[in-house]
């Protein structure tokens, strides 16, 4: 399959090169790392070298009551509950910065609509990295100095040296999780509908004609994308269609479907390829580097709460004045149902829906796409299974989510239907 690819000297080279970590039975280097990641391995692994260690976390995934039980010099997952985190930063401070690590598919772009609106609302700056940007600006961690609120597609890696006491600035950043196989489905369709991946057979030959022929054709090609390890090695060339490359540095082209929230918190970009590759070693580890982001991060949202979400966001950067006339009612003036109080957000979580059913044309009901891959039993257990590691990052990050949610109602004495919180299972 390569061959068909690699007709041109140049691409081959690349393409093989992005290859090699996800060929079946290839090795992972683990070549000694720079020493100014040894630091940051260690906040990555609590380990204190690189020689020994395997990742560790409780036997279910989920990591949240710190009970886990830890292998020898292994990658420990943080316990997120087990202290209360912070319930605002000073975000009116000139030396602090808000930035949204924006996952895609997860309602980041209904969030951007939301920041502009609020920051407008706050008279603040709001910056917004376009995609093609995110590969230059990911490794200028303290850029935008004159930005309050930041956003772009980067990664984990992001959070490198947010830390350094020495800096004029502090920098605390979120992001927002989305149920696993909804995300997956709608990365899935988004490259579809913008003709991003052309249909092709999984024999490789030209796509045949009629209905019922380019269903199955569809069909084929969402299987192979969803193809656990080894990602099929003439996909890797569609890396070089998206507007940034760099997103397939984590896993791949098929990690743009498979476990992204995963790739993308446990980071790729600003790493070097000793790093990149540690983080990577196995399932275990990667799902621990990536919990452990999610554990530091200032705020951890949900799609599927889209509003509380926003709410508990809202409290804890301060911006009590939004607060106060959006959601500083709870739940209880709404019916009991998660709306904001105000008129200010109302086009912001409509808008991305519209466009969204614009682009995909045609008379088919809101959302209905969804039912061409929920509803073929062979694409669902793909998608569960390549997803599995998202399913417990997610459960992770709902446990945090949830413990905010009941912060918020006790700061407030507000209901925010914390108590309806139970962590789902995928």
């Amino acid at each position: 399959m390569v061959s068909r690819v690699c007709r041109r000297l140049p691409l081959c080279f690349l393409v093989l090169l992005q290859l090699l970590p996800y060929l079946h039975g290839a090795s992972i280097s683990l070549d000694p790392l720079p020493a100014e990641e040894e630091r940051i391995m260690q906040q990555l692994f609590g380990s204190a070298g690189t020689g020994d260690w395997a990742a560790t976390g409780t036997e279910d995934g989920s990591g949240i009551d710190g009970s886990g039980s830890t292998r020898p010099d292994g990658c420990t997952v943080h316990a997120p509950v087990s202290q209360p985190r912070p319930v605002s930063v000073a975000l009116s401070s000139e030396a602090v910065q808000l930035r949204f690590l924006h996952i895609p598919k997860t309602g980041g772009t209904t969030v951007d609509k939301v920041l502009h609106a609020a920051a407008q609302a706050q008279d603040v700056r709001l910056c917004i990295v376009p995609v093609k940007r995110v590969p230059d600006t990911q490794a200028a961690a303290r850029a935008f100095p004159s930005c309050k609120v930041v956003s772009g597609e980067f990664d984990g890696s992001v959070t490198l040296g947010l830390d350094n006491a020495d800096s004029s600035l502090q920098i605390h950043v979120f992001t927002m999780l989305r149920f696993p196989v909804a995300r997956a489905v709608s990365q899935l369709e988004h490259h579809r509908s913008f003709g991003r991946v052309a249909h092709q057979p999984s024999n490789g030959g030209p796509a045949a004609d009629g209905l019922a022929d380019h269903h199955q054709l569809w069909r084929s090609t969402v299987l192979r994308f969803l193809k656990r390890q080894p990602c099929p090695a003439d996909l890797q060339a569609h890396c070089t269609a998206l507007t940034d490359q760099t997103k397939c540095l984590g896993g791949g082209w098929c990690g743009i479907f498979q476990n992204h929230q995963t790739q993308v918190l446990a980071g790729s970009r600003s790493y070097s390829a000793a790093l990149r590759s540690l983080v990577r070693k196995d399932d275990d580890t990667l799902l621990c580097v990536a919990k452990n982001k999610l554990t530091k991060l200032l705020f951890v949202g949900i799609t599927e709460h889209f509003v509380v979400s926003m709410c508990v966001l809202f409290h804890r950067v301060g911006w009590s004045g939004l607060f106060q006339s959006c959601c500083g009612q709870g739940m209880s003036a709404t019916g009991g149902k998660a709306r904001f109080t105000c008129d200010t957000f109302d086009a912001s979580l409509h808008a991305n829906v519209r466009d969204s059913k614009a682009r995909r044309r045609g008379p088919q009901p809101r959302h209905s796409y969804k039912d061409k891959y929920t509803n073929d039993t062979d694409i669902m257990e793909q998608l569960v299974a390549a997803n599995a590691l998202d399913c417990k990052v997610y459960r992770h990050g709902f446990a945090l989510f949830a413990a905010d949610v009941r912060q918020l109602e006790n700061d407030t004495g507000l209901d925010f239907g914390a108590q309806a919180l139970a962590t789902p299972n995928c």
